[in-house]
């Protein structure tokens, strides 16, 4: 599945932060596949600005490949954000389409 650097950024944010051991074993695996690596940091040119909004001046699409058990956690939260109506169109959209619509 290809991913840009906001989706690879957004998706790393809505992973859970709390749940048993296997979760957490999960998402760190899952960060550490499409986490940006230093090098990609620095060709982004990636800045953290006033206010802790991220800004980077060049965009690079990845293709990842997603275990059936990562793809259901991720769709679990999409769904739950969904659910609560708390997608942001503007950070949730692409990913919801691409992993709980494909």
């Amino acid at each position: 599945m290809e991913l840009n650097v906001k989706e690879r950024i957004i998706l790393g944010s809505i992973l859970p932060q709390r749940g048993n051991f296997a979760t957490y074993r999960m998402v760190q695996d899952l960060l550490m596949k499409f986490g940006l690596k230093a090098e990609e940091i620095k060709e982004i040119e990636l800045q953290e600005l006033e206010g802790g909004n991220l800004h980077w001046n060049k965009d690079i699409i990845k293709d990842f490949e997603f275990k059936d058990a990562e793809v259901d956690l991720i769709k679990k939260h999409l769904k739950e954000l969904d659910d609560k109506e708390s997608l942001n169109y503007a950070d949730h959209i692409s990913l919801y389409e691409k992993f709980v619509k494909e």
